[in-house]
C-alpha cells in the first residue's frame, strides 16, 4: 500500500507506533520531503521500503505550492498516517489540507495523536 506519513510533529518512535496501530501494510512511502515526512523516510530506509518524493516547487508555484504538491501526493497515496500534536482542525494549513483531500477521495486515514 502506498502510504503518506506526515504530521505536525513526532519522532521515529512515534512513526513506528503509528504504523503498527494503523494496520496499513506499507509497500511504498509517499513523502512531501519536509518535517515529519523526512523522519518517515528514515523509517522507510531502515525497512528497505521504496520512497516516492513530492518535493515542494516554490519557484514554479510560489503562492500555492503546497496545495499543488498536496493534491499530487493525495492522488498518488492510497492511505494517510497523520501524526498530530493538536486536534486536526487546528493543525497547520498543510496538514489540514492533506487530511481534507484524503477524506474527500475516500482514502484510508489513520490519525495518531502524540
Amino acid at each position: 500500500m502506498r502510504v503518506l506519513i506526515t504530521g505536525s510533529g513526532g519522532t521515529l518512535g512515534d512513526i513506528k507506533i503509528a504504523v503498527a496501530l494503523s494496520g496499513f501494510s506499507i509497500t511504498e512511502l509517499v513523502s512531501g520531503t519536509e518535517g515529519v515526512d523526512l523522519i518517515a523516510e528514515e523509517f522507510a530506509r531502515q525497512r528497505k521500503i521504496p520512497i516516492t518524493r513530492f518535493a515542494p516547487n516554490k519557484e514554479a508555484w510560489p503562492q500555492a505550492h503546497y496545495k499543488i504538491r498536496n493534491g499530487c501526493m493525495t492522488c498518488y497515496a492510497e492511505a494517510l498516517i497523520a501524526l498530530r500534536v493538536n486536534p486536526i482542525s487546528t493543525e497547520s494549513v498543510i496538514i489540514s489540507d492533506i487530511y481534507r483531500c484524503m477524506k474527500e477521495l475516500g482514502k484510508a486515514i489513520y490519525i495518531h495523536a502524540i
